[in-house]
């Protein structure tokens, strides 16, 4: 009786928990747990085979499978859309293979193709995860939580060891492993947590959080790369404009004047400034490519990013009014860079989709400006702004179907409009009531 009890008071305490919650840090998650289980499964002998592949793919499936067995919590309208953008994506995936032949090879390319598109721990499952929230106050205080240990995770299992090793292993444009000072990866994986550091210091003024940015932004300095602290850069400006909102014509002109002064003076002393940090890193034996390249004028080089874009912006010209499917990009890159994508979202879509890429490119402009500008939930426009920001790295780098948080920017937009359409229907009830009454 007391164990069945006992049972009881467990399965009540369960039930309290805040299921959308413990589903996000799981997902969230997946990295440092499928880290963990790939180490594990080396050290007992199973390094690489079938058998190793199978147990990760399982494990991926956890928070999902979590999920479909809590489905009957949620509503249909918060998931629905999710699984529509699966089914679709699955149907474009076919199509695009029966149309484009030359895919294939590129579909069932070893952690690039559409394993990385379509496994539960894959980018698009952040468009689920995300939307499941319809407390956006609730959703941020969930990922502070979050950044700190992600933020010590990847410091942990990604800095250390190529400190210690004093290089980064990484997969070159030949596809073969290289040794570089610095990670792309690293960087960019920095900028979620260092900008939810910023976004606390600044909105909810905890002091402690200014330290943490600081040293995740000198941390992107060293041994990330321009892109990333491009992001952090956009991100630092988008708060700037929101918090000018709220003050007043004179103000406002006051405010924006002394910035412009202030980066006036900075432009006229960088070169100095740039100098001054690297001459003291290097004392230590720390050397920041970035900050070399600024030093000597090169933070423009682009690494072979002009070539790739004069390829796909060929292709695009070469190609049908419909693009080339799915992952399209990749057999004109891949000659020259292994990965095979196009290094920026915009061409990306185009190359993918054809004329429907112009109209998503369109659909993100448009959506970009009414949640920046005329959000009106405070924790919306917030959460928006901080995504939109790690996922202007894809003007760059990566590509948006491996880059979670621009999934997670487009659930936050979804989430926020029908949460809207949700109020204007109870408004509209209310104002029928109270006329209703009146007559």
């Amino acid at each position: 009786m007391n164990s069945i009890l006992k049972r009881r008071i467990n399965l009540n305490i369960f039930k309290n928990h805040n299921i959308d919650s413990i589903l996000l840090i799981l997902w969230i998650f997946q990295f440092i747990i499928l880290a963990s289980e790939k180490y594990l499964l080396t050290r007992i002998g199973i390094g690489k085979g079938l058998v190793r592949e199978t147990i990760i793919w399982i494990s991926t499936f956890f928070p999902l499978l979590i999920f479909l067995f809590n489905l009957k919590k949620y509503k249909l309208k918060k998931y629905f859309s999710f699984f529509v953008l699966l089914n679709l994506i699955i149907i474009i995936l076919m199509v695009s293979l029966i149309f484009n032949p030359d895919l294939f090879e590129f579909y069932f390319k070893k952690n690039y193709g559409i394993d990385r598109i379509l496994r539960p721990d894959s980018a698009i499952f952040a468009f689920l995860f995300f939307q499941l929230f319809d407390n956006h106050k609730k959703l941020l205080d969930t990922l502070i939580k979050i950044s700190l240990i992600y933020f010590i995770f990847t410091v942990v299992i990604e800095l250390i060891p190529a400190i210690k090793a004093g290089y980064w292993t990484d997969i070159g444009a030949d596809g073969n492993q290289i040794k570089l000072t610095y990670n792309l990866s690293f960087g960019y994986k920095l900028t979620f947590p260092t900008i939810l550091f910023i976004y606390s210091f600044v909105f909810q003024k905890k002091k402690i959080f200014l330290l943490n940015s600081i040293i995740g932004f000198l941390l992107i300095l060293i041994y990330g790369n321009r892109g990333a602290i491009l992001v952090i850069l956009i991100y630092i400006f988008l708060i700037l404009l929101s918090l000018l909102e709220k003050y007043s014509l004179p103000k406002k002109i006051l405010l924006i004047s002394s910035l412009i002064v202030l980066s006036l003076l900075l432009i006229h002393y960088l070169d100095s400034i740039i100098l001054f940090f690297a001459n003291v890193l290097e004392r230590f034996n720390i050397n920041s490519r970035t900050l070399r390249l600024l030093a000597y004028g090169r933070i423009s080089e682009d690494n072979g990013r002009d070539i790739i874009w004069d390829l796909v912006i060929d292709a695009i010209k070469q190609g049908g009014i419909l693009g080339y499917g799915i992952l399209g990009d990749r057999p004109f890159v891949s000659p020259i860079h292994y990965v095979g994508y196009s290094h920026n979202i915009f061409l990306e879509l185009v190359v993918s989709f054809g004329i429907f890429g112009y109209f998503v490119i369109l659909y993100l402009i448009i959506d970009a400006i009414k949640m920046i500008f005329f959000c009106k939930n405070k924790y919306s426009k917030q959460l928006y702004i901080i995504f939109f920001s790690v996922a202007c790295q894809l003007l760059l780098s990566m590509s948006f179907w491996f880059v979670w948080e621009f999934w997670a920017m487009l659930a936050i937009s979804f989430s926020y409009k029908r949460m809207e359409k949700e109020k204007n229907k109870v408004r509209l009830v209310d104002r029928f009531e109270r006329n209703y009454k009146k007559k």
